[in-house]
């Protein structure tokens, strides 16, 4: 210890590095009070005694190939052993871990050496003369750019290190306190009922995860002991690595300098002998003098261009020097909230920190901007490599004269010139397209450091006051930012910016206008088109089509004067900075404020969406649309002014004019707000207006909606401005998300509204073509009628309310459109508030996950609360998707009743089955964890609910096969009527009685069934018929056909058939035999028939016997006279 103090005094005493050498003091010290500890046993891999891996494989082996075990078994034990030996892998690892924190302290002496003596070292200079050669000082510098990238990348590697470490020990005696409650808990006793080796294989499992949970522990511990070490060892390696990274950025920037400083001077002497040999061609030919033109000319734009790198090569420098900031930011925020509590002091500090950082919208501004210049230089160094490859070789013929030689000669001359001064515009090309591409890579790590820092400070300093409440000081503000927004110095300079934004972009400022002016010369246009589409809204050539052509015109009418607003506030925004492109940004605040209001005002229309096509009150959704107007006037200035504030990025001008824009914004809404909901003349007034939902609030609610924006105004004026305005632009989004999920239910709703009416439409053309064919053959051939009288049916339209649709398809979308809106709202506020994610915390149990290895992963609350949601969703979707499919999709595809029945079932089916397998694998019961369960199961199915089952499968072959559909007629066990359900055990059938028969689904696989109706509704009746004995039997043929031919349910093909059947006991039998079209024709075909034959069979003569019976009596009386001895009884007279 006395040589350890002895070194810490001759460290601390140095001036250079000191808290380097006090960092590897600390470490030293650490690691000789740590070395005191007995330790090589800690330095053993080997597992303890007990339960190996190797162990667990061959019992896992042995397992597998026993045959004396049954299917169930053998998976219970696999299971079993298999989830051991994952626990024996993850306690060796744990173990291995431990024996590396050990042996880094055992080396921790060697390294602190090690350390020391770099950091004792004299920084070393690069060696490099001023005078070397350009290609060696570019290869040097190549080198040293690729050793700073290394640097750097360790660099930051080594701050998470240290910033996990900062956190590492609360985290690690959290992790400590849980296993050991884990280990201390007793070990679950296996079921009486398992068998012997499944016990044991229970056992051996439960040891398992004793073992892994002792070796965590022990690996924990000595992290712990072992982090004061480790941590001042990264310390002093990430204060070594910044040393060198320092000192290679410093010679790369020298290097650099150099290299660019030569350039520099051999472009200008370049570009001085072109000008120089120019000037010496005086009296050349006009050919000559123009190559030397253009030589100059090449020399003059390369020498710009190398000014450009310059530039280039000063904003990496910059960009560097602001990552760096960045990351010395997030170390020190991260410092000050690993204390705890944060104090008033602290929230004072990382407002600083945030307020430094640089702006993420002036770093996308920028690399958007390089990006434009890359896309041209690209372009330009093709083409100047094409030039390259286009100019002639250099060992051109020479002539014969001697004139000829010397004009050879200037040529040959000129043309080196421009080989040479192409060659080095793209070179200097191709390094500035380097250099802006490298750039734009240090901008998007910086955007990526602020947006994480900005993240990390927004959650925790959101609930802090930001600024000072509203006083004197406030007062300042206020004037330093009505000064600021008038002083002629900034609108003085507008021309100047304008100008420059027309140089940088004309083409872009052309499209701008050409669309502006686009967008204004059909505002006519489109105004008139929304009463045109109106017009056929609730009739019978309605289209959903012309609501979405409403909307875009909609859409369209409410772009012009926000696209308008907005082009001229990106005209601004490329002036490259200052007042004019603060003016811009709150320019475009207003547009996208005036697009969303103005929106919903020109959908207030009286032939607009609202009213034409969502049937909302014309009077309230015009007041609705009044208080849209006043809340655009009121609230222009202020989105304008918090545009231009945030956009400057000055606390000042944020505090002070941004502050007032804010309030008064938050009033204008308060006042908007009221005056929606006013009692009196407000929006919801009338008796439909504007939409039921609106309607819904309760008095109650209004005027907390009403309150929170005044709210908001009070917290920014006592000092939570930030806070304020963070939430409320939360519930401002939250608002139009709610508004813009209500218009496209509507919509929906509009497009399930026009497919009912058209389904209806369809069916009640069916009916009247029906009703038509009836009629024209119930008068065709009488008095030269053809049925036209009937004709007439065709234009009754079916009673049909516009609003009502069908209800299961109204639940469907309200329960869809509901989840939607409930994630968008969660995800908006899920980083603000914390509450949001306590669900993920809370965890409930764990499951191994099985694939490349096994892990162990938790199931929260929130994936119980998922699953219970996925389970509630799909017994929606899967109790109204009949409905929806009824209206949506099956009416186009020309269907009869008993498939689209059939679809709607099947569909029920696989979504339930989707969802309860995504429900259960959200907590954790894949089919790998079911499958024995169901297979244990299918034993007891089979000997007690194998009716049931086979009910089941019974519905599910007739839903495919289709032996039988809804609406058919059969009969089946001497029951006969009309199929109306098919359900997963029986199936009901109406009789003509109209009473409901259940019949289960496995007699109709089973049993014998007749279907009626299954190809075709076409039947055949069969009329027994008798006549008298002794009646002619051609006549009363014929009279039987003539009747059966012109009663108009019997189809004349095939055509009705009279046959002479049998010599019955009291008639002539007759069969008359007719086909009818439907089979709800029968009866009626029947009775008319019955009702024609007799009338016409006695209108000619014929006789229609009942049944008749004789009964011949041959003395009876006498015979019993006779036997009995008496006088036979005498007959009374009649």
């Amino acid at each position: 210890m006395r040589h350890i103090a002895a070194t810490a005094k001759r460290l601390c005493e140095r001036q250079i590095w000191p808290g380097l050498a006090c960092w590897l003091v600390l470490a030293l010290a650490s690691t000789a009070a740590i070395a005191q500890v007995d330790t090589p046993a800690l330095l053993s891999t080997e597992p303890l005694p007990g339960i190996s891996v190797a162990d667990l494989a061959t019992r896992i082996d042995v397992i597998e190939t026993r045959t004396d075990l049954s299917t169930t078994e053998r998976e219970l034990v696999l299971e079993q052993l298999r989830a051991a030996a994952s626990r024996a892998e993850a306690a060796e690892l744990a173990r291995r871990s431990a024996a590396e924190y050990a042996a880094g302290l055992q080396s921790a002496p060697e390294t602190i050496a090690a350390l020391s003596a770099q950091s004792a070292m004299p920084p070393q200079r690069d060696a490099l003369l001023e005078d070397a050669d350009p290609v060696a000082m570019q290869l040097r510098l190549a080198e040293l750019q690729a050793e700073s990238v290394s640097l750097h990348g360790r660099q930051r590697k080594l701050a998470e290190q240290l910033r996990a470490m900062e956190s590492r020990p609360a985290e690690a005696r959290a992790e400590l306190g849980e296993l050991r409650t884990q280990l201390d808990r007793a070990p679950t006793p296996v079921t009486a009922t398992a068998s012997p080796l499944l016990a044991e294989a229970s056992r051996v499992r439960q040891e398992a995860a004793r073992e892994e949970i002792s070796a965590r522990i022990e690996m924990i511990e000595q992290e712990l002991s072992s982090l004061p070490t480790r941590k001042s060892i990264a310390t002093a390696q990430h204060e070594l690595v910044e040393r060198r990274a320092t000192a290679v950025d410093a010679a790369i920037e020298d290097m650099g300098a150099r290299v660019v400083s030569r350039r520099r001077q051999r472009v200008e002497a370049d570009a001085a002998r072109a000008r120089e040999f120019e000037q010496s061609l005086a009296g050349q030919p006009a050919e000559i003098r123009e190559l030397a033109r253009d030589s100059v000319a090449l020399r003059t734009e390369t020498s710009q261009l190398v000014q450009r790198l310059d530039r280039a090569r000063d904003e990496q420098r910059r960009s560097r020097n602001l990552l760096d900031d960045a990351v010395e930011a997030r170390r020190n925020a991260d410092q000050i909230l690993a204390i705890g509590a944060i104090s008033d002091d602290a929230a004072r500090l990382l407002r600083s920190l945030q307020t430094g950082l640089v702006s993420g919208e002036q770093i996308k501004r920028r690399m958007g901007e390089r990006n434009r210049a890359l896309v041209d230089l690209r372009v330009r160094h093709f083409k100047t490599q094409q030039a390259l490859r286009d100019l002639p070789p250099s060992d051109g013929q020479r002539a014969s004269t001697a004139s000829i030689d010397a004009r050879e000669h200037l040529l040959g001359q000129l043309v080196e010139h421009r080989r040479a001064g192409v060659a080095d515009m793209a070179d200097v090309q191709q390094q500035l397209i380097d250099a802006l591409s490298e750039n734009n890579a240090i901008d998007a790590e910086l955007l990526s450091a602020s947006a994480q820092l900005h993240g990390v400070l927004d959650k925790r300093l959101l609930w802090l006051p930001s600024t000072a409440p509203l006083g004197d000081d406030w007062l300042q503000q206020l004037g330093v930012g009505v000064g600021w927004l008038f002083a002629p110095s900034n609108w003085s300079a507008m021309p100047r910016a304008l100008l420059t934004a027309l140089r940088a972009h004309p083409v872009r400022l052309l499209l701008m206008l050409l669309t502006v002016a686009a967008l204004f010369g059909a505002r006519g246009r489109l105004q008139s088109a929304l009463p045109r589409l109106a017009r056929s809204v609730g009739h019978r050539d309605d289209n959903f089509g012309t609501t979405l052509l409403a909307w875009a015109a909609t859409f369209l009418l409410a772009l012009a004067w926000p696209f308008a607003v907005a082009s001229i506030g990106w005209f601004l925004g490329w002036s490259g900075g200052g007042f004019a492109s603060f003016l811009g940004q709150g320019l475009l605040s207003l547009a996208l404020l005036w697009l969303m209001l103005g929106l919903f005002i020109d959908m207030c229309r009286p032939k607009g969406l609202f009213v034409a096509h969502f049937h909302w009150g014309p009077q309230g959704t015009k007041r609705l649309a009044r208080a849209l107007r006043v809340l655009l006037l009121m609230i222009a200035p202020t989105a304008v002014l918090t545009g231009m504030t945030d956009a400057s990025g000055d606390p000042e001008l944020i505090d002070g004019i941004g502050r007032l824009g804010f309030m008064v914004g938050s009033l204008a809404s308060a006042w908007f707000l009221y005056r929606v909901r006013r009692p009196v003349d407000g929006a919801p007034t009338t008796a439909r207006a504007p939409g039921a939902w609106i309607r819904r609030v309760s008095t109650g609610w209004a005027r907390v909606l009403v309150a929170v924006p005044v709210v908001f105004a009070v917290l920014a004026a006592v000092g939570y401005y930030t806070s304020a305005k963070e939430v409320q632009s939360r519930l401002f989004t939250s608002g139009w998300i709610i508004l813009a999920v209500v218009i496209v239910y509507y919509i929906v709703i509009r497009g399930v509204m026009v497919a009912s009416r058209r389904a209806a439409y369809l069916q009640a053309d069916s009916l009247h073509a029906r009703a038509l064919a009836e009629a024209r053959a119930a008068v065709g051939g009488e008095d030269g009628q053809d049925g036209s009288e009937v004709l007439a049916l065709q234009n009754q339209q079916p009673e049909i309310d516009a609003v009502t649709v069908n209800q299961q398809t109204r639940a469907l979308l309200r329960a869809a459109f509901g989840v939607a809106l409930a994630v968008l709202i969660v995800g908006l506020w899920r980083e603000m508030i914390p509450a949001l994610n306590v669900f993920n915390d809370v965890v409930l149990w764990s499951r191994v996950v099985e694939g490349i290895g096994e892990s162990v992963v938790a199931v929260t609350l929130s994936d119980v609360l998922m699953s219970l949601l996925i389970v509630g969703l799909t017994a929606i979707a899967a109790r109204n998707l009949p409905g929806f499919l009824e209206i949506m999709l099956l009416p186009s595809a020309r269907v009869d009743s008993g498939t689209r029945y059939a679809i709607a079932t099947i569909a029920r089916y696989v979504i339930t089955a989707i969802g309860l397998v995504i429900a259960l694998q959200r907590i954790g019961l894949d089919w790998s964890k079911l499958q024995w369960v169901v297979a244990a199961l299918g034993v007891g199915l089979g000997f007690g609910l194998q009716e049931i089952v086979a009910n089941f499968v019974s519905g599910l072959i007739i839903l495919f096969e289709r032996p039988v559909r809804v609406g058919d007629v059969v009969t089946i066990n001497h029951t006969t009527g009309t199929v109306s359900r098919i359900r997963m055990r029986s199936i009901t059938i109406t009789d003509f009685d109209n009473f409901e028969v259940l019949v289960p689904n496995k007699a109709f696989i089973t049993d014998t069934v007749q279907n009626w109706t299954l190809t075709s509704p076409i039947t055949r009746v069969v009329l027994k018929v008798g006549i008298g004995y002794g009646s002619d039997l051609r006549k009363a043929r014929a009279v039987m056909e003539s009747v059966a031919a012109a009663d108009p349910k019997v189809l004349r093909s095939p055509a009705p058939d009279v046959l002479f059947t049998r010599l019955g006991d009291s008639a002539l039998e007759f069969e008359v035999r007719f086909y009818v079209a439907q089979i709800d024709d029968r009866r009626s075909a029947t009775h008319s028939l019955f009702v024609a034959l007799t009338t016409a069979l006695r209108e000619a003569g014929i006789e229609i016997p009942f049944p008749q019976r004789n009964v011949h009596v041959h003395h009876v009386g006498r015979v019993d006279a006779a036997l009995s001895g008496a006088a036979p009884a005498t007959p009374p007279e009649r």
